[in-house]
């Protein structure tokens, strides 16, 4: 069996902001993966990142991106090609956030699925929102019928 880490399209190394995955790193991640026949899970992460316009990036949790928002008074928009969150803030210069919900993490599930890959792991638990792992839950258990 194989799992394939498919959350590294933006992060520490990338040195700008954006998602752990989108539409179309999924789809080409996959295609380079179906040789490998049923035996391959895709492993997809929760949580985010926060950028500074100083260059600097701290991971964050759900729940902690979320927390952020609020208390800097932001609202997150839902990106349409990766179906992540992100929004913006000021506090010691600029930041930018964006950050996978149980939403994201379903459509990225819903993606790989249409590109042929079935099975399905999660990195970093801890620090989810209840209502994005049930959504996950649900989403796996609906699948399987």
């Amino acid at each position: 069996d194989y799992t394939v880490m498919c959350y590294n399209l933006y992060g520490n190394h990338s040195g700008e902001p954006g998602p752990k995955a989108d539409r179309n790193y999924i789809i080409e991640t996959a295609s380079k993966c179906l040789c490998l026949g049923s035996h391959v899970s895709f492993a997809f992460a929760t949580g985010g990142f926060d950028w500074t316009d100083g260059g600097s990036v701290n991971a964050l949790t759900e729940q902690a991106a979320a927390e952020l928002a609020a208390d800097m008074g932001a609202s997150p928009e839902r990106d349409q090609n990766s179906g992540a969150l992100s929004f913006s803030y000021q506090k010691d210069g600029a930041h930018t956030v964006w950050y996978a919900d149980g939403e994201t993490l379903c459509a990225w599930m819903d993606t790989a699925k249409q590109a042929g890959i079935n099975r399905f792991a999660l990195w970093r638990l801890g620090g989810n929102r209840a209502e994005s792992l049930q959504m996950v839950s649900s989403y796996i258990n609906g699948a399987q019928k």
